[in-house]
């Protein structure tokens, strides 16, 4: 019987999700749309220097004791996925693919207006995934600098509005509580802030993150929380602002100390605490059993329908694409890619909002 009730959960759960997938398949051609997605890993097949991608190269290209040396040294998290994981130009291409697949299912098949990602590794892959798997979409702006991420993981956006201001990467000015803990912290992603005009003429300054992993102490996330209100407050007077990609809190986490809805809420509008009704997370801790929203969108305070600003987020748009083949494995739960997989894209599922015009008098 219990078993019964959870599948009939889940079901249930899928057809909320195809319905608000249907709704959304078709834009209105006034809003702009805002995806932040972690696209899990987007590595090219060559090596890049100074960075431990060691796992992330051809399976001809790690046949010699100087690659497994290398792999050793490097301290790979997964030793034998380093030196046996065939990371073939084939492989890319599924991965690009797949990632395109997700992109494209929301507007028509264009994908949307501005596109957040974490975990690209460079901008030689995230141009090839724009101009050959998404070439249609017309994204005209690019934006990638390079941060202190040893992997080589590094946030990333494509748009298709104009830069209205140069970009800029801000890295977190980390106190550790040791000397180990600085060390780490000083390796990990930097805000990468851009500033795009909208159709009105409007500039909207997106703030691109990745926050420190749940593995990491809570101090660091407390820390790149701080980080991101400091940054935001900079900002010049009735600016518009979104920030949006992996804060990487979790649920448990989230439950005894409310770094979303007393923190985060406090400074910004949360994209699930508004708006995406019935939404389970975009990831899932098999482990734990438990779903989080490691992922999420945050909007200035006066970005609402009787604020200030010119443009306001529409709660009711905000959702999770998750419908295309490849999302989802037998738990219905966010599919890692693998290079082998039969499914698999991200261990993340997107989220999407829409922000709206206010009408002039």
């Amino acid at each position: 019987m219990k078993k019964f009730v959870s599948l009939l959960l889940l079901l249930t759960l899928a057809g909320c999700a195809t319905t608000a997938h249907k709704a959304h398949l078709r834009q209105d051609p006034e809003v702009v749309s805002v995806m932040a997605y972690n696209v899990e890993n987007l590595f090219d097949s060559e090596h890049d220097p100074d960075r431990t991608d060691w796992a992330y190269l051809p399976l001809a290209a790690k046949k010699t004791p100087e690659h497994r040396k290398v792999c050793e040294e490097a301290g790979a998290r997964r030793l034998d996925e380093c030196l046996s994981m065939d990371w073939s130009e084939p492989v890319v291409k599924r991965k690009l693919e797949r990632l395109a697949d997700v992109i494209k299912q929301v507007n028509d098949g264009r994908g949307p207006d501005i596109l957040i990602m974490e975990e690209v590794e460079n901008e030689r892959i995230l141009k090839r995934l724009r101009d050959e798997y998404l070439k249609e979409s017309n994204y005209q702006t690019l934006i990638l600098i390079e941060g202190p991420d040893t992997r080589g993981i590094d946030v990333a956006l494509m748009s298709r509005l104009p830069q209205a201001e140069p970009a800029k990467l801000h890295i977190v000015p980390w106190k550790g509580n040791n000397a180990e803990d600085q060390k780490w912290m000083q390796k990990s992603r930097g805000v990468l802030q851009s500033n795009l005009r909208l159709p009105d003429g409007e500039i909207l300054t997106v703030f691109s993150i990745h926050f420190p992993s749940p593995s990491n102490p809570l101090y660091w996330r407390e820390q790149a929380i701080a980080n991101l209100i400091k940054l935001k407050s900079e900002l010049p007077a009735g600016r518009m602002y979104v920030a949006g990609g992996d804060f990487n809190i979790a649920a448990e986490e989230e439950h005894k100390e409310g770094l979303y809805r007393k923190k985060l809420a406090e400074e910004f509008q949360v994209s699930h605490l508004i708006g995406c009704k019935g939404c389970q997370g975009t990831n899932y801790y098999h482990a734990k059993r438990s779903w989080s929203f490691l992922d999420a969108l945050l909007f200035a305070k006066h970005m609402t329908a009787d604020g200030t600003a010119t443009w306001y987020v529409e709660p009711d748009s905000i959702y999770i694409p998750n419908q295309t083949r490849h999302q989802k494995n037998r738990w219905f739960s966010p599919a890692r890619f693998e290079p082998d997989g039969a499914v698999g894209v991200s261990d993340h599922w997107p989220i999407l909002a829409w922000l709206r015009p206010k009408k002039k008098n």
